[in-house]
């Protein structure tokens, strides 16, 4: 029995409700192994011609969780190695699922919540959600993250928003390529039922194999560069640095390299 999530069905169509709604679906151990687990079960379905997913929070996603990241950094190097092969395996398996992804963006999107939108096939978001990645302001390096960003909008983009930290709009992330469209609150499951109807009329083996077609373009630099960025992400997290900026995160306060100043701003 799922714990973190909720999944219904519809005509060729599964939703994948993220409902971790007292963590605003901030993503631990258990959260990512019960995604891993419902997409490639999805991918299997032949009931299923495409996949959404959503949230039952008034955030899409807060990111990783950071009680359970901080918790592996401070363990050994093994079950560090194990979170971030985790999320890794996550990020790995929503972006090659063999069914279209479609993510129905509602509310904040942070780090590993931003991504999910990336590693999606097309994105609809509501004109009030926002995007950011905040690992530098905590300590940390976007290293699992950045390919994912790059490849939905490109190099020169992703820079800004994986440099600093900044948060940045639904207009913004539409204009940049993040997001497919944006609508008002009200209108987000109209623009997300006019694609699902569109796909009715296309032959679901097909819009398969564009998609595989698509993604092998970029497979053997995805492939070569994963080991490296793995062990990055983890030298970097068990670096001084980012175990204060994540205490920080989970104490409420600046981290010590920040000036005084409101913390969300």
């Amino acid at each position: 029995m799922l714990k973190t999530l909720e999944v219904a069905y519809g005509p060729g169509t599964a939703v994948v409700w993220l409902n971790r709604v007292e963590k605003q679906n901030a993503i631990n151990a258990l959260m990512a192994n019960e995604l891993i687990e419902v997409f490639e079960g999805l991918a299997d379905d032949p009931d299923v011609n495409a996949i959404v997913l959503a949230s039952k929070a008034t955030a899409f996603c807060s990111g990783v969780d950071l009680e359970w990241l901080h918790h592996a950094s401070q363990s050994d190097e093994a079950q560090q190695h194990d979170a971030l092969s985790l999320i890794e395996r996550l990020l790995q398996t929503v972006h090659a699922s063999a069914k279209p992804v479609v993510a129905r963006v509602n509310g904040e999107c942070v780090g590993l919540g931003a991504t999910l939108v990336a590693c999606a096939d097309v994105a609809f978001g509501s004109r009030t959600s926002t995007f950011s990645y905040a690992e530098t302001r905590m300590g940390l390096v976007p290293t699992l993250s950045a390919p994912y960003l790059i490849r939905a909008i490109g190099q020169r983009a992703a820079t800004r928003w994986l440099l600093a930290g900044e948060t940045f709009t639904a207009s913004e992330a539409w204009r940049q390529g993040l997001l497919h469209d944006v609508s008002e609150d009200y209108d987000l499951d109209g623009n997300v039922n006019a694609f699902l109807g569109a796909l009715t009329l296309t032959q679901a083996p097909c819009v398969q194999q564009t998609k595989k077609t698509i993604q092998s373009l970029d497979i053997a630099e995805q492939q070569s560069a994963a080991k490296e960025l793995l062990v990055l992400s983890l030298n970097a997290q068990r670096s001084e640095p980012a175990q204060e900026g994540m205490v920080a995160f989970l104490e409420k306060r600046l981290p010590s390299w920040a000036p005084p100043r409101d913390l969300e701003s």
